[in-house]
C-alpha cells in the first residue's frame, strides 16, 4: 500500500504536467499565412543536373525543390549508407542548399538487403526497425539543409506500399495499406521531430480519384490514417491529381476509387476542394498540390492543330492548372513535374509565376464560375497581378472585359515572357470606369499594374509590410513553442526515469528490510 501511495504522489504531478504540455503545445502546426508561399519543382523529373540549371533563377525567389532519398539505392547493406553515387542526393542537396533553395526530402524505397526473394515481402517488424535507422541516418546527414520531409510517394496506389515491401521488384503491386503506412509515418515523425521539433513531416503523394493509378480513394486513405492515429503526426498532406484532362474540365472517377465523400465537382479545383474539406473536418492541415504536368504524348495530341509547340502548350497548361489552386483554393504552394531541359518555356513560366506570386495575397476568381473565360487576381502591396485565359477555341482570340481595376494602366505578358519589366509588356489602357478590353485565347496572359492612387498605394504597401511582419512573428512563436515542447518532453522523460529509479530503490530497500 505504501508503494501505491508513493507512486500516486510521484506520478500525479507528472500526469498533470503531461496533460498541460499536451494542451499547450499539441496544436502548434505550421502557420497558415493566407499567402502564396512559393512554387516548386520535382527534381526527379529532370534528365540533367537540375541544381546547376536552377542557378539561373534568382536566389531571392523562394522556389521549392523536391529531392528523392531512395532507401533502396542508399543503404546497400545494413548500416552502410552511400549518399554520393551518381544518382545519389549529395550533389543535388549540397548545390541546392548553397543556392538557398527550400528542399523537400522524399523518404521512400525499402531495404534491399532484407529481401530473401524478389517475390516475397520483407518482414514488417524488420522493416520498421531498419526504417527508423534509415530515417535517422538521413536526418543526421541532411537535417541542416532539409526542414520538410515527405514519407513515401503515391501512397494510395498499388506501388505505394510495394516500394517498401518489395524494393527489388519494380512491377510489384500491393493493395494500399494505411495501417502499415501509419506505422511508417509515426516512426519517421518521432525520429525527425526529436532531431528538430520545427521540421515538418508531410504525407507522401495521395493520388486523385480520377487517376487510372488510384487504388484507394484519397479521402478514404486519410480517414484510415486518422483511425490509425497517425493524422496528428503529420504537418501537411501532399495531393497529386494525376490527371490527363484539361485543368478546367471534369474527369471520370476511377470506379475502384469511388467514395461517398467524393465531390460531384471533378475538375482539378473541385478534387482539391473535397480534400481540403475533409482535412478541415479532421482538424485542419496544410495541403500542397504536386505532380502538375503532362506526358509528351498528351501534349503532342493536345497541340495538334495549334500554332504553338508542345513545350509552349505545357507551359500554358501548367499555369492554367496552378493559378486556380493558388487563387481559388488558396493552396500555398504547388509542385511542377516536368523536365526543364526539354521544356525551357515551362521553366520560364515557372520562374515568372514564382517571381510574381510568391508572397502575394490571392484575391480569388473574378471570372470563370460559368463559361469559358477564367480570370484570377493577386495582390502584393500596391501591385495588382491578373492572369486570364479562355478554355476553348485554341489560338483564336476573343474580346475579354476586365472590370473594377484600380490601376491607370496594365502591362500584358505571355506566361513564358523572358522579361516582366513593365516596358517589355504590351500596354493595356484602363478607362475612367476602371475597365479594360483585351483579346484572349487559350494561352494565359499575365497583366500587372500599380494602384492608381498614390495615397492608396502607400497604404497598401504599409499594410503589406505589417502583415508580413505579423506572419514572421507567428512563425517565430511557433518555432519557439516547438522548441519548448521538445524541452518539456525531455524533462518529463527525465522525471519518469528518476521516479522509476527511485521506485526500484525503494522496493529494494523494503525487500532488504523484510529479509533482514
Amino acid at each position: 500500500m505504501d508503494l501505491l501511495f508513493w507512486l500516486i504522489r510521484r506520478l500525479f504531478p507528472l500526469g498533470l504536467i503531461v496533460g498541460t504540455g499536451f494542451v499547450m503545445f499539441s496544436s502548434f502546426t505550421p502557420v497558415s499565412t493566407g499567402r502564396v508561399d512559393a512554387l516548386g519543382l520535382d527534381a526527379s523529373a529532370s534528365s540533367g543536373d537540375l541544381s546547376s540549371l536552377l542557378t539561373s533563377i534568382p536566389g531571392d525567389q523562394p522556389l521549392i525543390v523536391r529531392v528523392s532519398l531512395d532507401w533502396t539505392l542508399i543503404e546497400v547493406s545494413q548500416g552502410a549508407y552511400d549518399w554520393s553515387t551518381a544518382s545519389g542526393p549529395d550533389l543535388q542537396i549540397t548545390s541546392l542548399a548553397a543556392q538557398g533553395r527550400k528542399i523537400i526530402g522524399v523518404l521512400q524505397g525499402g531495404p534491399a538487403y532484407l529481401v530473401t526473394s524478389v517475390n516475397l515481402p520483407i518482414d514488417q517488424t524488420q522493416l520498421l526497425l531498419r526504417w527508423a535507422a534509415f530515417v535517422q541516418a538521413a536526418v543526421d546527414r541532411y537535417g541542416e539543409q532539409i526542414d520538410t520531409w515527405e514519407i513515401g510517394a503515391r501512397i494510395n496506389t498499388y506501388s505505394g506500399t510495394a516500394r517498401f515491401l518489395y524494393p527489388m521488384d519494380e512491377h510489384a503491386a500491393v493493395n494500399p495499406d494505411p495501417a502499415l503506412y501509419a506505422k511508417l509515418v509515426k516512426t519517421a515523425s518521432a525520429v525527425i521531430k526529436t532531431s528538430d521539433p520545427n521540421d515538418e513531416v508531410w504525407s507522401g503523394t495521395l493520388i486523385g480519384s480520377t487517376s487510372s493509378s488510384c487504388a484507394m480513394n484519397p479521402l478514404t486513405f486519410m480517414l484510415e490514417l486518422n483511425g490509425a492515429r497517425a493524422w496528428s503526426t503529420l504537418d501537411g498532406i501532399t495531393f497529386d491529381p494525376d490527371r490527363s484532362a484539361l485543368p478546367e474540365a471534369g474527369a471520370e472517377i476511377n470506379p475502384q476509387c469511388a467514395a461517398s465523400l467524393s465531390s460531384a465537382d471533378t475538375t482539378l479545383s473541385g478534387e482539391v476542394r473535397a480534400a481540403q474539406e475533409l482535412i478541415r473536418q479532421l482538424g485542419g492541415k496544410q495541403i500542397r498540390v504536386s505532380g502538375l504536368g503532362w506526358t509528351q504524348d498528351q501534349l503532342t495530341s493536345a497541340a495538334s492543330g495549334r500554332s504553338i509547340s508542345p513545350s509552349q502548350l505545357q507551359a500554358d497548361m501548367t499555369v492554367r492548372a496552378s493559378v486556380p489552386l493558388l487563387g481559388l483554393n488558396s493552396v500555398p504552394s504547388v509542385m511542377w513535374n516536368f523536365d526543364p531541359l526539354s521544356s525551357p518555356e515551362t521553366l520560364q513560366a515557372l520562374r515568372n509565376l514564382d517571381e510574381l506570386l510568391a508572397g502575394s495575397k490571392p484575391l480569388g476568381e473574378v471570372q470563370g464560375v460559368d463559361g469559358s473565360i477564367f480570370e484570377y487576381r493577386f495582390q502584393k502591396g500596391s501591385q495588382m497581378i491578373i492572369l486570364v485565359w479562355r478554355s476553348v477555341d485554341g489560338d483564336t482570340g476573343a474580346p475579354v472585359s476586365l472590370a473594377n481595376l484600380q490601376v491607370k494602366s496594365l502591362a500584358a505578358f505571355p506566361v513564358d515572357a523572358t522579361s516582366l519589366e513593365s516596358g517589355a509588356g504590351v500596354p493595356v489602357s484602363v478607362d475612367e470606369m476602371g475597365s479594360a478590353l483585351i483579346l484572349v485565347n487559350e494561352r494565359p496572359v499575365i497583366l500587372t499594374g500599380t494602384t492608381a492612387s498614390l495615397s492608396t498605394g502607400l497604404q497598401q504597401n504599409a499594410q503589406e509590410l505589417a502583415e508580413s511582419a505579423q506572419i514572421k512573428v507567428k512563425q517565430g512563436m511557433r518555432e519557439l513553442v516547438n522548441r519548448q515542447k521538445a524541452a518539456l518532453k525531455n524533462w518529463i522523460a527525465g522525471l519518469f526515469d528518476s521516479a522509476k529509479d527511485q521506485a526500484i530503490t525503494w522496493g529494494e530497500d523494503k525487500l532488504d528490510e523484510l529479509l533482514n
